[in-house]
């Protein structure tokens, strides 16, 4: 055991003589150590454990180049609509409750116009957004909102 902290010491005060002069004083200065015998004094003390992380830090801190790891979240939306015909008798105020009881009627379509709809970039809960469909999608919390527009009543409301 003693001899293999020789050798990694003797290793250590290899990589540190073939240090460039300013990576030298980089390192003294982190180390704060800044005569010969404070020196001596720091790499007498250094533990078996401390040898070898001085040696990874050193090797480390002589890659010419970092990485750095880029990274982006986009959010994307499907976008898709189903007209149906609905009772003429039925108010307004119960319009969703016969959609849901009804919900055969519309659901499956739905569904695959869905999976064929393409990908558009972001909520898709902005004016812009809504004006284009004529909707009034606004639920930012939700991860999918299903609501119903009567056709010339300017009336609807969310499923």
């Amino acid at each position: 055991m003693e001899r293999k902290f020789d050798n990694r010491m003797e290793q250590l005060i290899t990589i540190i003589g073939e240090m460039y002069p300013q990576d030298l004083q980089a390192f003294l200065d982190i180390h704060n150590v800044n005569n010969v015998n404070e020196f001596i004094t720091f790499l007498y003390n250094l533990t078996e454990r401390d040898v070898k992380e001085v040696i990874n830090e050193i090797e480390f801190n002589k890659q010419k180049e970092r990485l750095v790891t880029i990274s982006n979240r986009s959010v994307y939306h499907k976008y898709a609509e189903v007209t149906i015909p609905i009772p003429k008798h039925i108010k307004q105020e119960d319009v969703a409750d016969w959609l849901f009881e009804n919900e055969h009627l519309y659901t499956e379509d739905l569904d695959q116009r869905m999976s064929e709809a393409r990908y558009e970039f972001g909520f898709g809960l902005d004016y812009d957004a809504n004006n284009y469909r004529k909707s009034n999608f606004n639920e930012r919390e939700s991860e999918s909102e299903t609501r119903y527009d009567i056709e010339g009543e300017k009336y609807g409301g969310h499923l």
